[in-house]
């Protein structure tokens, strides 16, 4: 069975890479895990972040089950202060993409898992970016 983040992180690279009008708008598959490469693209990019996480424990007649909950920001991110409403619309597709939804994490020894959206973030970085995006609640139960 894998470690909780990575059966969360590489289904959710898998959805949001396959996810045909996020590509097109980014021209090409511009998402990352936690850090952007040094020249990131013009166009704007994403970045999914693990913010927290914890177990919790469920009773049942087999003696219980371990679930685990975290916390991820998914976020647009494009360079120039005049770019606020393509970061918007960044994240918009985004959540468009993975707010509500189930994503298949069974062949990680997980029940599939759910997301939904917790808040919203917007903010200016001191490097000239807009960052928008959303906190994700996270519901993983093992198999």
């Amino acid at each position: 069975m894998a470690d909780p983040i990575t059966a969360f992180e590489t289904p959710l690279f898998a959805r949001l890479s396959g996810a045909t009008a996020i590509i097109a708008y980014l021209g090409g598959t511009y998402i990352y895990n936690h850090v952007a490469h040094d020249t990131p693209p013009a166009t704007g990019y994403i970045i999914f972040q693990h913010q927290v996480g914890m177990t919790s424990k469920t009773m049942g007649t087999n003696g219980g089950n371990d679930n685990e909950s975290a916390l991820y920001y998914i976020k647009g991110v494009v360079a120039g202060p005049e770019n606020i409403e393509r970061a918007a619309h960044i994240f918009s597709l985004i959540d468009a993409e993975v707010n509500g939804q189930v994503v298949d994490a069974t062949s990680y020894g997980y029940r599939n898992f759910f997301l939904q959206r917790e808040g919203v973030q917007k903010y200016p970085d001191n490097f000239g970016y807009w960052h928008c995006g959303g906190l994700y609640r996270v519901f993983l139960e093992k198999q």
